[in-house]
């Protein structure tokens, strides 16, 4: 979905839930000429009907290059060894343009280790998972508890969404 603003990207929207509260992250990416503090408002429509917005200043960043995972660029945080992903694993991403130019770290919210660090997340089949650090070469990132087998991991960050 795209207009003359942003793009959005819906089939990459994931979501997840905490006690009430559902977070939804729709990853959208500003045209390169709308950076700086743009007034954004986004409205949101329940299956009923009802409509809540938000209208808040964002400091829209210029468009950057996408990330890039490198080839066989996802090891266990540990050992650095390649190979598959096992639920609650720790593994560091390698790649380009994964995150900020300055390593961040992550810091508790309600009790749970933040999703989105420097403006990256780590997607493991669109399941957000809590991140250690993000950088512009690497992310470390826990993998989701949830079952199956992963079929993809994408990064996403100010320049949108690596490829799986």
């Amino acid at each position: 979905m795209e207009n003359s603003y942003c793009s959005l990207d819906l089939l990459r929207t994931s979501s997840t839930t905490s006690g009430n509260t559902r977070t939804v992250i729709p990853p959208v990416t500003f045209k390169s000429t709308l950076a700086g503090e743009q007034q954004v408002k986004v409205i949101v429509t329940d299956w009923s009907g009802e409509t809540g917005q938000l209208v808040s200043s964002w400091d829209v960043a210029a468009s950057a290059a996408p990330p890039v995972i490198s080839a066989a660029g996802i090891v266990n945080g540990a050992s650095w060894a390649a190979g598959g992903v096992a639920p609650g694993e720790i593994v560091t991403i390698f790649g380009s343009g994964l995150g900020p130019s300055t390593l961040r770290t992550t810091s508790y919210v309600a009790n749970e280790l933040q999703q989105t660090v420097g403006g990256t997340t780590a997607l493991f089949d669109g399941v957000p998972s809590p991140l250690l650090y993000a950088s512009g070469g690497a992310v470390t990132a826990i993998v989701p508890l949830v079952f199956g087998q992963y079929i993809s991991v994408e990064v996403s960050s100010s320049g949108g969404i690596s490829n799986p």
